[in-house]
């Protein structure tokens, strides 16, 4: 076996992995050395660039080439991982970055592994694009990104923060039975057609503010453990939350309901804020669970819904 000294060492062997590296040797080895330093501006444009180019390049190139990598990379990361104590230096060669990459024919992520993150910001997926089964084992990064048929992230799972934020979803969008192991992001998402996140669990904050649905929204069956904000945003159609369960701190401030609003058998463990919230359509709170110090919650909803049908 290689004889491998220090962090350079693990660095040479990663850009024997990654050529295209080999540019940013010695900057990458002025930041394992002094690792409260960071790129100038212009080498981290172009470190960023390279490691994009390559990116799409693997996965243009097929399944199989991308397994060879992965394999490799992975590999590279239990031989040597315990002994290198700068954590940048497996993130900066493991990160995918699709970002502002343009998909012009279908995409099934399922048999690609993204080990240490993935970027696709501002990509537009032409045509379906699936990530149902996928583990994003870091941060996964979809804002402002654009999905102009369907799109599957049903049974993934996030374990690093998810961000989705002012992303447009043209079709129908099932994020089903997902977990997020951390924040989640929705915030300000347009989505067009239907958007499903049934049976899904969100183990910390859930961020839906001012997101709007055109189509049916189902978020029931869930279980958000902490804040889980709805403010501002606007349901077109059915909205669902029937028999999920709300552990944290949870605002529907603001929030329009076009149509039905459905909270049966949904369990609230603080106060839910409806302060502002407009019901256009009929609501259902029938067995919902509030805690029984915050009354005045249920006796809002019902003026609410006096004022409606008086307003009728």
């Amino acid at each position: 076996m290689r004889h491998v000294k220090g962090q350079a060492g693990v660095l040479d062997l990663l850009i024997e992995l990654e050529p295209w590296a080999h540019p940013f040797r010695d900057a990458l080895r002025r930041l394992l050395a002094d690792p409260s330093s960071a790129f100038d501006e212009t080498c981290r444009r172009n470190f960023r660039a390279a490691r994009r180019e390559a990116t799409i390049a693997r996965f243009e190139a097929g399944v199989n080439v991308w397994h060879r990598w992965t394999r490799k990379f992975e590999d590279l990361r239990a031989r040597f991982q315990a002994s290198v104590e700068d954590d940048r230096l497996f993130a900066w060669f493991g990160f995918a970055d699709f970002s502002g990459h343009c998909f012009k024919e279908g995409v099934d992520f399922a048999p690609r592994a993204l080990p240490l993150g993935a970027s696709f910001a501002a990509a537009t997926f032409s045509k379906d694009a699936w990530f149902a089964d996928v583990n994003f084992a870091a941060r996964a990064d979809f804002r402002a990104a654009q999905f102009l048929a369907r799109s599957s992230f049903e049974n993934s799972r996030f374990e690093g923060k998810a961000d989705f934020r002012e992303a447009i979803f043209w079709e129908a969008a099932r994020f089903s039975s997902i977990r997020a192991c951390k924040r989640i992001s929705f915030r300000d998402v347009e989505f067009s057609a239907d958007a499903w996140f049934r049976y899904s669990h969100f183990n910390a904050a859930f961020d839906f503010s001012k997101a709007r649905v055109g189509g049916e929204a189902g978020l029931g069956n869930c279980r958000y453990a902490m804040e889980a904000d709805f403010s501002d945003a606007v349901f077109c159609d059915n909205a669902g939350f029937e028999q999920s369960v709300f552990s944290g701190g949870t605002s529907f401030a603001r929030t329009s309901f076009a149509r039905r609003a459905r909270f049966e058998r949904s369990s609230f463990c603080e106060k839910p804020d409806f302060a502002g919230a407009r019901f256009f359509g009929t609501s259902h709170f029938d067995q919902a669970q509030m805690p029984a110090a915050d009354s005045p919650v249920a006796t809002q909803l019902k003026a609410l819904e006096r004022g409606l049908r008086e307003d009728a």
